[in-house]
């Protein structure tokens, strides 16, 4: 068990050097919730000898367990004499306002906050504990919701000022560690339900499918490994497509080849890698490719109209009016014009 404990420190730090998270000398803000995974984080950045501070978050979700979490992290930063940052969010009410699921909302404020405590306090990056099995789950949730190569490549390493040093780790690996060392770490009670599609996977098929093959989790870092390095490949062939077959106006709308998408062999696929690469994930390409002239999709940032040989993608900030090209005639109108219009 001590060579499996030592293993996992040296993994920890090959996987900070091999995936470039963090540059000699650099500090560290670590996330920590007091669950097993940010345990084991601090004590390996302990370990490693490395700079690091602890900010926690305590969204008001669970009553007294949640004011305990945050009591549990401050006394472990006080054990570690390192800085400690603690915030309290009404993230309910952040929700509702918000319109976002009480996930969603704790996510948006958790990293808004990270960023502005490690630009204050000049921290190099930001540290959170995913691992290996939140990758995992992330990839089927994301095979559910059809989010193509993209999502099925798990979670990202890095991400701006975000690093996740655990990824090449099981769950299973950070218990023996924390048992080995004796640590202390706190249970959600929330992560034994099955109120999120995250947890029934967790519960439900992850167990299943390693009942089937007891090294599935390994098979499975090494086929997110496959589809990190495919959605490369599809990123760098989009870009290339692009330049031949799409261009930009002088208002900042964007002209997309309709038959240059229609000749490929993948259409669909095709027209979906790239409004992807817009940051536009709710529109359905079949939908758009079967669609008459003058039809208009609405995005989160965009307005896409299907012309009768273009599709023009314009951001929803532009107040420019947009050209619509009819089987008879083109009609000029403006944004005030059609909301109007499709008012009635």
């Amino acid at each position: 068990m001590a060579i499996r404990n030592k293993m996992l420190l040296k993994q920890f730090n090959d996987y900070l050097l091999t995936k470039e998270l963090l540059n000699q000398g650099e500090n560290v803000l670590v996330a920590v919730s007091g669950g097993l995974d940010s345990i084991v984080l601090c004590r390996l950045f302990k370990e490693s000898k490395i700079d690091f501070a602890i900010a926690h978050c305590n969204f008001k979700l669970r009553g007294k367990e949640s004011d305990g979490d945050e009591e549990f992290v401050k006394k472990l930063a006080a054990d570690y004499k390192v800085p400690f940052y603690s915030i309290q969010f009404k993230t309910k009410a952040f929700a509702k306002e918000k319109k976002l699921s009480t996930q969603e909302a704790a996510r948006e404020l958790r990293y808004q906050w990270f960023e502005k405590i490690r630009a204050e306090h000049q921290y190099d990056k930001i540290a959170v504990a995913h691992h290996l099995n939140d990758s995992i789950e992330t990839f089927f949730i994301n095979t559910i919701r059809g989010t193509g190569l993209a999502g099925m490549k798990g979670i990202s390493a890095i991400n701006g000022h975000i690093i996740r040093p655990l990824l090449f780790a099981g769950r299973d690996e950070l218990e023996a560690f924390a048992k080995k060392k004796k640590l202390q770490w706190r249970e959600d009670s929330s992560n034994k339900t099955d109120d999120y599609l995250r947890n029934k996977i967790r519960h439900s098929v992850i167990p299943v499918l390693k009942e089937k093959n007891p090294g599935f989790e390994k098979s499975m870092e090494r086929s997110l490994e496959f589809f990190n390095f495919a959605n490369q490949i599809q990123k760098t062939f989009i870009e290339d497509w692009k330049k031949k077959n799409t261009t930009s106006a002088a208002d900042g709308s964007i002209t997309i080849k309709l038959k240059a998408v229609w000749d490929f062999q993948f259409s669909n696929s095709l027209l979906s890698a790239i409004l992807h690469s817009y940051g536009i994930t709710n529109l359905e390409p079949e939908k758009i490719l079967n669609s008459s002239p003058g039809k208009i999709f609405q995005a989160k940032n965009y307005r896409l109209l299907f012309d009768r040989t273009t599709l023009v993608l314009q951001s929803k900030k532009s107040k420019t009016a947009m050209n619509f090209l009819f089987p008879i005639l083109r009609i000029n109108l403006s944004w005030a014009t059609i909301n109007s219009v499709l008012k009635h």
